[in-house]
């Protein structure tokens, strides 16, 4: 047998042989805590097995809807296996395998068939990963729905549903043939050596593993991305303002098939404030985006979806073998600056403070304008550049102000009046 694939490679066959022993559930005393377990272990199903506290564990896994357990070994056939175990100190790898019972034994299935399941199904996890605080997701698969929740008190959770995606593999006789963006893919008459219909294997990490800045993190939860290339990165890139994609994958699936790709991603409306500059992410549809593949003047075809918390971005019908992607958000009017406040500097002068809005719509501030009024009175104005905005030789009664971002594109909405 050639080498399995590396997203595949698992040391798997002991522990499900072992599932077929019937394991003592252990009880444990409330100040014992399970360890988290080591790299490479699959995790048990909660209150089963090694499980004693709730923690590290799989609540529920379901296919179809239906709960998917290890088999008996009392009937043979064909087997598709979920798990889940951990692959660095904040990492949790998840996927789903092709196994078959024959004459009582579980055995994985052959290289060609071992990643290949069925591609309509749809699955679900329900995972207590204890105190490591997931925050994104990233994987071979497609359609992904990540719910994030719990706390460090009862253990943290994800709920993750996924489909698989179709997938075809750099591959000979030996096993893997090497496949990046940077060390390129074969050329346009490389055919992949092993394909699969559905496929699934991902990745959630709490993003402290991964060297993000800590400040970064809070803003990133949530954050999806999904792909069926054989080697993918993605990055922000602050010079743009732009996500840049780079795939890699064999160009044919067969002779003369070419191979088809997808890549699609879920930014929390946080992240689309921080990072992107989009004052108002709720407003955001496919006008508000250009996706642009590098080398080609041609419109790449896209959809935006806007979700609960966030958009889905998807590109569909990707050629490869080394395609990439740069997907900007449109310049926009900037957000409301942010309050600092109005007071007096002298009994008849009103400062008023302020800061720059969380989002500028991708185009510098230019400067601010900034009014105050007593009442139904014709308002006062300045322009500073920065605050504060200074109104000497006012009356000393209190005055409402209000102050809006000038950009590139021309005035964002005004701040909610202050009185001072």
């Amino acid at each position: 047998m050639t080498a399995l694939p590396a997203p595949l490679l698992r040391v798997l066959v002991a522990a499900a042989c072992a599932a077929f022993v019937a394991l003592p559930v252990v009880t444990a005393s409330p100040a014992s805590a399970d360890p988290k377990p080591a790299e490479g272990s699959s995790w048990p199903r909660c209150g089963e097995g090694t499980d004693t506290d709730g923690f590290y564990c799989v609540e529920s896994v379901t296919r179809n809807g239906v709960e998917v357990y290890t088999p008996d070994g009392s009937v043979d056939g064909d087997y598709e296996l979920p798990y889940i175990d951990l692959i660095g100190p904040g990492d949790i790898r998840f996927g789903v395998e092709h196994w078959q019972v024959v004459g009582g034994s579980l055995v994985p299935a052959p290289d060609s068939e071992f990643g290949d399941v069925d591609p309509t199904a749809r699955w679900e996890w329900v995972v207590n990963t204890g105190t490591i605080d997931p925050v994104e997701l990233y994987g071979h698969i497609q359609d992904p729905e990540l719910v994030l929740g719990g706390n460090a008190t009862d253990g943290y959770t994800f709920t993750l549903s996924l489909t698989p995606t179709p997938i075809a593999w750099n591959w000979d006789a030996n096993g893997w043939v090497d496949c990046s963006y940077d060390g390129g893919c074969g050329d346009e008459t490389t055919v992949a050596g092993l394909v699969y219909d559905g496929f699934v294997t991902g990745y959630v990490t709490d993003g402290v593993t991964s060297g993000l800045p800590a400040a970064d993190i809070p803003f990133r939860r949530g954050y999806v991305n999904s792909y069926n290339a054989q080697d993918a990165y993605w990055f922000y890139d602050a010079a743009t303002n732009a996500l840049v994609v780079r795939m890699a994958n064999v160009h044919l699936k067969a002779p003369g098939v070419p191979a088809t790709g997808s890549f699609e991603t879920f930014i929390p409306d946080s992240m689309l404030i921080r990072e992107y500059d989009v004052p108002d992410p709720a407003s955001l549809t496919d006008a508000s985006f250009t996706v642009r593949r590098t080398g080609s003047d041609s419109p790449v075809p896209f959809t935006v979806t806007r979700e609960p918390g966030g958009i889905r971005l998807s590109i569909d019908g990707i050629t490869f073998s080394t395609p990439q992607f740069r997907i900007r958000p449109k310049v926009s009017l900037p957000g409301a600056p942010r309050w600092g406040s109005v007071s007096r500097s002298h009994k008849r002068t009103v400062k008023v403070m302020f800061k720059r809005p969380l989002a500028d719509g991708g185009s510098p501030i230019k400067a601010y304008k900034v009014q105050c009024a007593r009442g139904e009175s014709a308002w006062t104005m300045r322009l500073p550049k920065v605050a504060p905005a200074l109104f000497p030789h006012m009356t000393a009664k209190p005055m409402t102000c209000r102050v809006r971002a000038i950009n590139g594109e021309g005035r964002g909405p005004w701040s909610t009046p202050r009185i001072g």
